[in-house]
């Protein structure tokens, strides 16, 4: 969370909070309403819901950015800073006075509230940093966030504010604290350990430092693996004709009709290795990806040394133990028992793959062994033609359906609502809100607000994103006045870069239910404390609503209610869905292991064993050693261009342990009917209103009804 993370304070370097996201918004049918209440009108043929419209008349009118009156200009940002500061500082002379007395009453909510001022500021300034179009108000947020970045270093180096949650939890007070209250104590309390706030001056010292010259190394990795060229091939335009245009227009084209392709280029280069049909260049292409001019081996290798090195400072084995603390694996020895476990899961599937890939290769005579630079092009051969767009997959169609399964499920409805003057960074986004709904198709109270920034344009970070501008949670007033306080409502922005609304393909369609799944575990939690509140928390339980919602996609009876010709209201028909899903699903088990692969290749690198070798090409050994995969990477050096290195540390293993675990929840629950209210009702209790706090395990095997295991997760992951 944001004033905790020492990499960002110590450096006073704006880092981002970035959570997967995509989600969508699109209008779909006016229904007119003077009041706060709207009617669900239903398709008589099938009775999926389409969403909502209010009038402008019956809303609060607003002005100002995301309805903050302050952020009608760029001075505004000074303004909300400074009343943050005024907010915190309360709150820190109360968490003062209760460790100086010994009463520790109130020191958790005071805390929460320090946090929650602080992430609410600068999780906004994130956001439109990414956003906005340039100009003052992008200038004017970074500036706050430098600023709050001074500030909060401060704040880490309180110990006042570690001691009240030591002390609450050790007196009198922590026999009487709910579980909730214990778990977010506990969380707070690691992180301030973590930052060595409890070793003395000396050690918090070096550990200032050496999360400076982190997070120094992170940035140029960063920048180097995005701008350092290394080989660029010359390549006949005819093979790129199915790159999207604003990648096209990225690459530079030669008098002889060819275009010149930078290695670096990832996802022109990966599209030429599904595409070229000389085996020779694909091997260049994939040795030129990971080929570099600059030293990223030795910035890499260092990276990973001091990491571990900070960890075992304040205590820990190795980086990855440090980082998986409070996860739901909560150790470096779970996620490799479930990686093992799952690559075991997944080989007879993956033989499968591989023999009908061999078939292809004899039929177009290619000789030898398969290797990883053939799999794309057998691949895309097999397939026989490239993921495919549908107009009954519109940007429309999918947020009809998105409308659909969130109001038999949960009982909530997406309202389309008009924005006042100012309140949104650009004219293309939109504004839903979340509303409760009764079965009769009442409309009910707003829970939360979601704005949908989905098309794309140039100067914004088009990569599918979750900002949670605010979250959800029961206000407490940490000031005891008598007073009871409404809840505060979760606001988010959910970003994707569409190209083509009007048809998406199901790969484009799967990331937005993806998104939206996220958009629901931010909407509809339901906690006392931000600092659990939604997606806040550890990545292997947080990308669990996000990739169950997926799969509502792979069901015909699900897509057939939403999937609509938009002249004829006829739906997809179930031959031709099916086709689409074969498409771009006849490999999962490859995907799987090459998932399964950078996983391991993470665990290794932020672990004690990397600090004993040093030696980046060891993990690359190691993935075919250990069984993990049977493809030898050794040559092909992929931690060179594996962002994610630097952003998860030891949380890659978050995104297949996710889609084990949502297979399963999906396959004991959802498989035989995926609408059924109950089910929903379950799920939105134990899994979302939860948010990411409790004893995440006991709120799996709630749900299940049983006792669950990582074997039995891995398990899933088999095929059907």
């Amino acid at each position: 969370h944001v004033f905790y993370y020492n990499t960002y304070l110590a450096s006073l370097v704006v880092m981002l909070w970035r959570l997967l996201s995509s989600a969508s918004a699109q209008k779909i049918q006016t229904v007119f309403s003077s009041t706060a209440t709207a009617h669900c009108h239903r398709a008589a043929s099938n009775g999926a819901t389409k969403v909502l419209f209010r009038t402008l008349s019956s809303l609060q009118q607003s002005s100002g950015l995301i309805g903050k009156k302050e952020l009608s200009s760029p001075q505004g940002f000074g303004a909300l800073e400074e009343s943050c500061y005024t907010v915190v500082d309360e709150h820190v002379r109360a968490i003062h006075k209760e460790v100086e007395t010994g009463h520790f009453k109130h020191s958790l909510n005071h805390l929460d509230h320090i946090s929650n001022n602080l992430c609410k500021f600068l999780d906004l300034c994130e956001a439109l940093r990414q956003l906005h179009p340039p100009g003052p108000m992008v200038n004017s947020a970074v500036d706050s966030m430098h600023r709050l970045a001074v500030y909060m270093e401060e704040l880490n180096t309180d110990p006042y504010l570690y001691y009240g949650m030591k002390g609450m939890l050790s007196s009198d007070i922590g026999s009487s604290l709910t579980s909730e209250e214990i778990f977010c104590a506990e969380s707070f309390m690691l992180d301030f350990e973590k930052s060595a706030i409890h070793l003395g001056d000396d050690v918090r010292k070096k550990v200032v430092e050496w999360t400076t010259s982190i997070s120094h190394l992170e940035m140029d990795i960063e920048n180097a693996q995005r701008t350092e060229v290394g080989k660029a091939f010359h390549v006949p335009e005819k093979y790129l004709k199915g790159l999207p245009p604003q990648q096209m227009r990225l690459l530079q084209r030669m008098d002889n009709g060819n275009v010149i392709i930078p290695c670096h280029e990832q996802s022109a280069a990966v599209y030429l290795l599904s595409v070229l049909e000389d085996r020779a260049m694909r091997k260049a292409v994939m040795e030129g990806m990971y080929e570099t001019d600059g030293n990223i081996d030795s910035k890499l290798t260092s990276l990973f040394v001091q990491r571990s090195e900070l960890a075992q400072l304040v205590g820990f084995k190795d980086s990855a133990h440090k980082a998986l603390v409070h996860s739901l694996a909560d150790n470096p020895d779970t996620v490799n028992s479930f990686l093992h476990a799952a690559s075991t899961c997944i080989r007879p599937q993956l033989d499968e793959e591989l023999d009908l890939l061999a078939s292809v290769a004899k039929h177009k005579q290619i000789d030898g062994d398969i290797e990883l630079f053939d799999i794309k092009y057998l691949c895309n051969l097999a397939r026989e033609t490239l993921n495919k767009r549908s107009a009954f997959l519109s940007l429309e169609n999918c947020m009809n359906g998105l409308n659909m399964i969130v109001q038999r499920l949960f009982g909530v409805a997406l309202v389309k609502t008009p924005t006042g003057k100012g309140e949104v960074w650009h004219t293309s986004v939109e504004r839903y809100d979340l509303v409760e709904m009764s079965d009769s198709g009442v409309v009910g109270d707003v829970i939360g607000t979601l704005y949908a920034d989905l098309k794309f344009r140039q100067a914004k970070n088009n990569h599918p994103s979750h900002y949670t501008l605010q979250t959800g949670r029961k206000l407490r007033d940490a000031f005891p006045s008598g007073k009871l306080k409404p809840q505060e409502k979760p606001i988010i922005a959910l970003v994707c870069g569409f190209t083509n609304t009007s048809a998406l393909t199901l790969d484009e369609a799967k990331s937005l239910f993806h998104e939206f799944g996220h958009a629901m575990h931010s909407l509809l939690s339901l906690t006392t404390f931000q600092h659990i509140a939604g997606t806040r928390g550890s990545t292997d339980f947080s990308e669990l609503p996000s990739t169950l919602f997926e799969n509502f996609l792979l069901r015909y009876d699900v897509v057939r209610m939403f999937a609509k010709n938009s002249l004829t209201g006829e739906s997809i028909s179930e031959d031709e869905y099916s086709e689409i899903i074969r498409l771009s699903q006849e490999f999962p088990a490859l995907n799987m292991d090459e998932s399964l692969t950078l996983s391991s290749l993470d665990q290794y690198y932020n672990s004690i064993d990397f600090m004993n070798t040093k030696s980046l090409r060891r993990g690359l050994e190691l993935v075919t050693e250990t069984g993990i995969t049977p493809f030898s990477w050794k040559d092909f050096p992929k931690y060179r261009r594996f962002f994610h290195l630097l952003t998860y540390e030891a949380g890659y293993y978050s995104y297949p342990w996710c889609q084990a675990l949502s297979k399963c929840l999906w396959d004991e629950k959802f498989e035989s009917d995926p609408l059924d209210r109950s089910n929903g009702e379950s799920y939105r209790k134990f899994i979302l209103e939860l948010g990411s706090g409790g004893d995440r395990w006991e709120r799996i095997e709630s749900f299940l009804g049983r006792e669950f295991t990582i074997e039995i997760m891995a398990r899933h992951l088999k095929k059907p």
